[in-house]
Formats: C-alpha cells, structure tokens, sequence
C-alpha cells in the first residue's frame, strides 16, 4: 500500500508540474508580450529546453550513462524523436498557448495518446483492444464538447453576468471563442509531434535500459534543432535578445523548463515503483490541473458544464489509451 501510495503521489506531483510549467509559460508569454512587440514563443521553446536538458542530464549522471549501450543504432530514435518531440512540440504548443490559451491548448494535446496509439497499433504491432476503442471515443466525444461550448457560447446560466461587449467571462469559454480554425492547427500539429515522438522514444526504449539517459538524448537533439533555427533566423536571435534581457519573462520560461523536467522525472519514479494502471491516469490530469489554476488566477468558478466535460473525456481517454 505504501508504494502504491508514493507512486500516485508522484504521478499526481508529475501532473502539477505539467500543468504549472504550461500556466508559467502563458504568463510569461504575456509579460513579454506586454512590453515588446511579436510573440516571443521561440525564446520560450529555447529557454524552456535548454533548462530541462541541464536538469534530464544531471539526473542521468548522477543515475549514471549506460555508456556501453550507446551506439549510433541505438540513439537513432531518440535523435529523431527530439526533433519532433520536443523541438517541433514545443514551438507549436506554445503558438497554440499564445494564440489559443493554456486551456484549449492543454486539452487538445492531452489526446495525443490517441495518435500514438493507433501509430503503435499500425508500425509497432500494439494489439487495439477494447480500451483502445473506448479511450479513443472518449478523446472524440470530448473534442465535441469543447466544440459544442464554442459554438453554443456555453457558460453562462441566467442570471450570470457578461463583460461590456456580451462575451463569456468564463476564462475557458472565453479562450475557445477567441480562437479561430487556424489558430487551431497548431496545438494539433502538437498532439501529432508528440504522438510521433512517443512511438520513436518507444521503439527505442525496446533496446535501450535507461529511460532518463534516453530522454536527456532527446533534450538534446531538441536542443540542437532549435540552435540550428538560432543560427539561420533573424527573428528568432532578436526573440532570444529581448527575452535574455526581460528578467520576469526569462524568469517564468525558466522556471517552467525545470519544472516540467521535475514533472518527467517524478512520471519515471513513479512508472519504476507503481503499475501503468495507477500512474497514467494521474499523470493525464495535467489539463484539469492547468483549469483549475487558470479559475483560481481569474478567481472564479467554472460556468461551463460543457467544458469541464469535455476536458475530463479527453483526460479519461488518454488515461485509456496509455493504462490498458
């Protein structure tokens, strides 16, 4: 009982910090936003990276580097993998942050089990069972909520004050109507890169014995994408330049990146003690994290049955797809 109960605990700490590391790039989004113009998300993919990577290593050094497993037949997936994932990931998730908000966008990239899923079922031979099914209505049904919300204007009740211009004051509400079709695209674009990211890091992890080595292999890569992007656009050194120099923007990005790393690393302790059965599911609560924190900064209780819904499909679903 004992270590199933620290293994839930560092599932639902992995979550927290999923969860706090997308509300700390959001706000840092907006500080730098606030005082220059341009959206500064390429800074926040960079500075995000860069600080989980020093984190991912220092844990596998500290772990120890299989060293002797180390061979370019056995790091090409990882290597792969972390240009998707987290390098291409990121950048499009945090667009989606920018654009959208760290609602939607967290909801939508919760069910990215479900493109890795059926990737594993195509190119890795994973069986589709009756869990696979029903998490993959679950994800569908809870993107039609969400849908349904938008266009319904759903959150208000009668009785239930607007802002001046009659729009929803639900913070979640409020995102979704602000956002249009395009904008979208990009956390989808996410939940595919990581999809495709998590079948690589899989396919890979069949032959490699440390997951945390695999992982900092992976930041890495990452790292080196967006360094070559660094190198070759303009707009990206001036992004770097303005948030180098913009202490509580750098100070948020920062953060987030070590706290998600903390987030990854607690989601491995806990898979190594507990069963797949207890972890994910927790794991996968980030979205409703990331809600709850969003109504407690706009202090205020959710008004949209519809949202709520919808959000807690797509975390059933995803917890489906990965547990069973």
């Amino acid at each position: 009982m004992a270590v199933v109960d620290l293994a839930a605990g560092l599932a639902f700490l992995a979550a927290v910090c999923i969860g706090l590391s997308t509300i700390a790039v959001g706000i840092g989004l907006d500080r730098v936003r606030a005082d220059h113009d341009g959206s500064p998300v390429f800074a926040a993919a960079f500075v995000t990276l860069v600080v989980s990577l020093v984190v991912f290593w220092a844990a596998a050094l500290v772990r120890g580097v299989p060293t002797g497993a180390l061979s370019p037949a056995s790091l090409w997936p990882f290597v792969l993998a972390g240009v998707l994932y987290p390098a291409l990931f990121r950048l499009l998730y945090y667009t989606g942050v920018d654009r959208i908000g760290v609602n939607v966008t967290g909801a939508i990239v919760a069910a990215s089990p479900a493109v890795a899923g059926l990737l594993a079922i195509a190119f890795l031979g994973e069986r589709f069972t009756a869990a696979t099914a029903a998490g993959l209505l679950a994800i569908v049904a809870g993107a039609g909520l969400l849908q349904l919300a938008d266009e319904a204007g759903d959150g208000e009740p009668e009785g239930v004050e607007t802002d001046g211009d009659g729009a929803s004051t639900d913070v979640i509400v409020r995102e979704l109507a602000e956002s249009g079709a395009r904008d979208l695209l990009y956390p989808l674009g996410a939940l595919v890169a990581v999809g495709v990211g998590y079948v690589l890091i899989s396919y890979g992890l069949d032959g490699f014995p440390d997951t945390v080595t695999a992982t900092a292999i992976t930041q890495t890569a990452g790292v080196l994408t967006l360094l070559a992007v660094l190198l070759r656009s303009a707009d990206a050194r001036r992004q770097v330049g303005v948030v180098s120099g913009h202490r509580a923007g750098l100070a948020f990005f920062a953060a987030a990146g070590a706290v998600v790393a903390v987030g990854w690393l607690s989601q491995f302790a806990a898979l190594g003690i507990g069963s797949v059965v207890v972890v994910v599911p927790l794991v996968n609560t980030y979205p409703l994290v990331i809600a709850a924190v969003s109504y407690g900064l706009a202090r205020q209780l959710p008004r949209s049955p519809r949202v709520v819904a919808g959000i807690v499909a797509i975390v059933v679903g995803a917890s489906l797809m990965q547990a069973f």
